[in-house]
């Protein structure tokens, strides 16, 4: 009986630590996403981030910049409060 037992338990730990670094190699899997990236118009690099489980991105660099070489300004955002904002950072 207490072989069984002993099997058993082998059998529970064993399955439970497949369980965790399965789910270990997800995560590093999906945050393979997080870091800076050039898009591939070669216009923008955006910034990939990870907030607690879920994952964000936000522009860090444009190629395109005002006439006067300031960072391009969010001009066509529908609210007129928002329009004087920089593009990136977005």
């Amino acid at each position: 009986m207490i072989n069984r037992l002993g099997g058993y338990i082998f059998v529970v730990v064993a399955f439970s630590l497949n369980l965790i670094t399965e789910a270990q190699t997800q995560k590093n899997e999906t945050d393979k996403i997080i870091g800076s990236w050039m898009m591939p118009d070669e216009e923008r690099i955006i910034e990939i981030f990870k907030e607690g489980e879920s994952y964000s991105g936000k522009i860090i660099w444009m190629k395109e910049k005002e006439k006067d070489g300031s960072p391009l300004k969010d001009k066509e955002n529908p609210f007129y409060s928002l329009r004087a904002r920089t593009m990136e950072g977005l």
